[in-house]
């Protein structure tokens, strides 16, 4: 039903996938990037790579941050083939099921569904909420697109809608996490969450990481509720 107000689905936080991002301006694509990420929320780990050219999924890795199960983070830095590791430093940190990545995954409290809608050739349930502004943001338009994957409940994109200069202007900020080779069973590899064997890291000499930063760059593609 047309904005029916049901019970708020929480979407697998257990998977990977190498998602793309996308923001339109009125209709017309302004950038695409993309990112691999893989993530278990039972054991709260994560993975961000880090493509050396962000708009070419092809290119090689030029970074890796792992959230390990010890209140870990490590940082790998990679030679241009992308294979090689040049540098790996460790930093204690930690990360909670409502942080990034696993918000990612989130929907809002309050949702209300509008009906079924096609995504990547799925049908999928469209859930939308309304985000009042909140400085920096203006007030956001958000969707999430949720269907069925083999038993499990699966976000296959979400789409984060701004309207700016008196509503002139109609942002977009897409993640499609589907699309891009989406599979539970990888992440739960235990060996993705730790650095290559062999590779040697040294404790880095700054304060604990708000990690948080990490994930600055996805500001604007609606990372979590308010």
């Amino acid at each position: 039903l047309v904005g029916a107000v049901s019970a708020v689905p929480q979407p697998t936080q257990t998977f990977c996938a190498t998602f793309t991002e996308a923001l339109t301006i009125n209709g017309t694509l302004s950038s695409q990037q993309y990112e691999k990420v893989c993530m278990d929320v039972d054991s709260l780990r994560w993975r961000q790579d880090t493509l050396s050219d962000p708009a070419d999924v092809n290119s090689p890795l030029a970074a890796t941050a792992i959230q390990a199960d010890n209140n870990t983070v490590y940082y790998l830095n990679y030679a241009a083939d992308g294979v090689s590791v040049e540098s790996c430093v460790r930093q204690a940190g930690s990360t909670g099921a409502t942080d990034m990545p696993f918000s990612m995954m989130t929907i809002d409290n309050g949702a209300t569904t509008l009906g079924e809608a096609d995504v990547d050739g799925m049908a999928s349930l469209n859930y939308v909420s309304y985000r009042p502004e909140r400085y920096p943001f203006p007030a956001e338009e958000m969707h999430w697109y949720v269907s069925k994957v083999d038993g499990m409940l699966v976000q296959l994109l979400s789409d984060c809608v701004q309207y700016t200069n008196d509503n002139t202007t109609v942002q977009h900020g897409m993640r499609d996490f589907y699309n891009g080779g989406w599979d539970h069973d990888a992440a739960l590899d235990e060996s993705l969450y730790a650095p290559p064997a062999g590779v040697v890291c040294t404790e880095s000499e700054d304060a604990a990481l708000d990690l948080g930063e990490l994930w600055a760059g996805h500001a604007g593609f609606g990372a979590a509720g308010p």
